[in-house]
């Protein structure tokens, strides 16, 4: 469909001049006549409509929340370029694990206990992903052994008074292996 005060110009070295996509349709008013129109467009318009979005998405993902650009402000044109491909890959790895591995828009990790998918960690161990219900049995455990390896430590603490070097030697070496 052509528009007399639009025109559209359009190079590619791909595709054709098949008409893909979802038929749209155009209504306008000829005097009093109202007259509509349907139309497919070609191959290579479609695609550009389709996918003319995706480098502001890719640019936009690429500069938040913090840019590799602006934090390595490097004026060596090799670093630079290497900046750049670097946050590039970097978005494109996102894009893929969020693509194959999760089922929605946030990437997620396997719990450490119970293998459910999961975005949630501890603070004491960060690299270790528990889900909600895990991360609550591990905060009670972890609480435990703070209280029980202090309650050891007093322990120890008052058998240092009254027994020997080698009692107290064993004494710790017990502690180890619990």
């Amino acid at each position: 469909m052509k528009e007399p005060d639009y025109t559209m110009m359009l190079m590619s070295t791909y595709g054709s001049l098949v008409r893909l996509g979802t038929v749209k349709s155009r209504s306008w008013m000829e005097g009093n006549t109202k007259c509509s129109a349907s139309f497919q467009y070609p191959e290579v318009v479609h695609n550009h409509f389709k996918y003319r979005h995706m480098v502001d998405d890719h640019n936009a993902k690429r500069h938040s929340p913090l840019s590799l650009e602006m934090s390595w402000a490097t004026k060596w044109w090799p670093n630079r370029v290497f900046s750049f491909l670097l946050a590039v890959t970097e978005i494109n790895i996102y894009n893929s694990m969020s693509y194959f591995f999760s089922e929605t828009k946030y990437p997620q990790r396997q719990c450490i206990t119970c293998k459910k998918k999961c975005r949630t960690y501890c603070s004491c161990s960060p690299g270790t992903h528990r889900c909600y219900a895990c991360f609550a049995s591990h905060c009670v455990n972890a609480e435990f052994a703070i209280r029980l390896t202090g309650s050891l430590f007093s322990l120890s603490i008052a058998l240092s008074r009254y027994t020997s070097n080698a009692m107290l030697t064993l004494f710790v070496d017990m502690i180890r292996h619990i």
